[in-house]
């Protein structure tokens, strides 16, 4: 028996061989499984699958470079004495424990792990630090760039900020490994690096307390 076809949009019979309606011009290509379409996707990931470690650094560094960025935008926030003043006040009263902060910096870092936002509450606490800064600096009458160096200088602020970027940056591996087919890795991932990030956070809050208070 003779085999027909026809078009799925507008029902004619057409050639065999047609990839196009030649009667209305829709297109007969087979559409793509799903499965199909799902490879596709993940090989626009494929950078991030195939090179993973190559992946995780980008991400740091530019977790790193976006903090920074964050804390010179805060710091060049004109300041006034009224905003000074309300910008210092919660850490009037702040109980400067080892254990306080620890467990500050450590709720902190938890919520930097969210996939996605993590990364924009880094930005955020970049700029909260910048404003910190400014605000010293408008009421001892010092130039910012000098309160801004001092920071660079403190190895505790480093220590803390390797600490949140890792978080930031673990939260965007868990990201594209939800959306590839490292889920599961970047799952137990992100498990080591929240034990790293405690640690880290412990070891920066001790040097503060020991050295700095």
């Amino acid at each position: 028996m003779e085999r027909r076809k026809f078009c799925r949009a507008c029902g004619s019979q057409i050639p065999e061989d047609s990839i196009y309606c030649p009667i209305c011009g829709s297109d007969l290509k087979p559409k793509p499984q799903t499965s199909e379409v799902k490879e596709e996707y993940f090989g626009r990931l494929q950078f991030a699958i195939t090179r993973p470690r190559m992946t995780r650094v980008i991400a740091f560094v530019l977790c790193i470079n976006l903090f920074t960025m964050g804390i010179i935008f805060g710091n060049n926030t004109p300041m006034s004495n009224e905003k000074a003043n309300e910008i210092l006040e919660p850490f009037l009263d702040l109980e400067q424990s080892f254990t306080n902060i620890a467990f500050n910096n450590i709720i902190n870092n938890l919520l930097l792990f969210t996939p996605g936002i993590g990364v924009l509450l880094l930005a955020y606490s970049g700029y909260n630090t910048g404003l910190v800064l400014a605000a010293v600096s408008f009421q001892t009458e010092s130039s910012n760039l000098s309160y801004f160096m001092m920071l660079l200088s403190n190895p505790v602020f480093w220590i803390e900020v390797i600490a949140f970027c890792l978080a930031a940056t673990q939260g965007i591996m868990f990201l594209l490994g939800w959306l590839t087919k490292r889920k599961n890795i970047e799952g137990r991932n992100t498990l080591i690096v929240m034990v790293v990030c405690f640690l880290l956070l412990i070891v920066a809050a001790y040097i503060e307390v020991a050295f700095y208070t």
